[in-house]
């Protein structure tokens, strides 16, 4: 990092080299090892993740920035492997000799519409059918790790703790005890999704 007068005035990439006259300006170099440790310190971050226009033109492409939202996690990837998570606030990172890339996660309660499910009942009436769930992420790295995509991976489990649940039911006993086939579908789901890193707060047939 290199400051003139006190002031931040560029960055040199590793394995460059810069000569200064020596005068009026006063020139400080500052050496980071970011071998290891690529995180910028929170004052570095300040200056280098938002930069004023001048110092920005001399660092594009240097540091990859991220801030993070409130009842947010931020998953770091540095050459396609998860190495961190990262806390709600502004995040800054060195992109030299390495790919990195930040993905969000919502921590807070989610809805999940499953709507127009076609189902035919054990006595074989067919029924259109709606449900609406909440859940959250509980575990977002088990989460990312093993499912390509959780939400799909909640709304097909939804689909089928729902064709379950119908479908060993005649039309009598779904419409005698609804909050029955709540119980069913929630169960059926909660169990396969909470090994996941997910969890189902709530499950209701709408109509």
């Amino acid at each position: 990092l290199i400051y003139k007068n006190g002031r931040l005035d560029g960055v040199l990439p590793p394995a460059t080299r810069r000569v200064y006259w020596r005068g009026p300006v006063e020139v400080r170099v500052e050496v980071l090892d970011i071998g290891t440790d690529y995180a910028l310190t929170r004052a570095h971050a300040a200056l280098l993740a938002r930069p004023a226009a001048a110092l920005a033109k001399s660092i594009t492409g240097f540091v990859l920035a991220a801030e993070v939202e409130d009842n947010h996690i931020g998953l770091l990837l540095a050459d396609g492997e998860l190495v961190r998570t990262l806390p709600p606030g502004l995040h800054a990172f060195w992109r030299f000799n390495r790919a990195l890339k930040v993905e969000m996660v919502d921590l807070r309660l989610q809805a999940v519409e499953v709507s127009g499910q076609e189902i035919l009942t054990k006595d074989k009436v067919s029924l259109r059918v709606n449900l609406s769930a909440a859940y959250r992420v509980a575990e977002p790295v088990k989460a990312r790790g093993e499912l390509g995509n959780f939400v799909e991976y909640l709304y097909r489990t939804l689909q089928f703790g729902l064709r379950q649940a119908i479908g060993t039911r005649t039309l009598d006993e779904l419409l005698g005890n609804k909050g029955e086939l709540d119980r069913t579908v929630y169960e059926y789901t909660d169990e396969r999704i909470r090994a996941h890193g997910l969890v189902l707060d709530s499950v209701g047939v709408k109509d």
